[in-house]
């Protein structure tokens, strides 16, 4: 957490003085969100994958799961009425799931 609040406080420095890694380096820094910014509503599918869930709730994308490597893992296919991506989160994914 504290390295996510330390890039929110970079966050609010302004852009002449950031460095020009600024977006990279906030998209892995500990307790990132998403890199994966996909919700979606209705019928739609997404994975879950056992094995890098850190919670039943968790799932991912078919996107992301197709990019990760999940080889040998437990995971299934579900529908869902509703949700957004967990790729990327460290608090929901293991980060060994995340898509490259």
């Amino acid at each position: 957490e504290e390295d996510a609040l330390a890039a929110a406080k970079r966050a609010l420095v302004p852009p002449a003085v950031r460095s020009p890694d600024f977006l990279q380096t906030l998209s892995q820094s500990t307790g990132a969100k998403c890199r994966c910014d996909a919700v979606w509503y209705g019928e739609n599918i997404a994975y879950g994958c056992k094995t890098c869930a850190k919670s039943s709730a968790s799932c991912i994308c078919v996107a992301c799961f197709e990019a990760g490597d999940h080889e040998g893992h437990d995971f299934y296919i579900s529908r869902s009425d509703y949700g957004c991506c967990d790729c990327g989160d460290v608090y929901a994914w293991q980060s060994s799931g995340f898509c490259t």
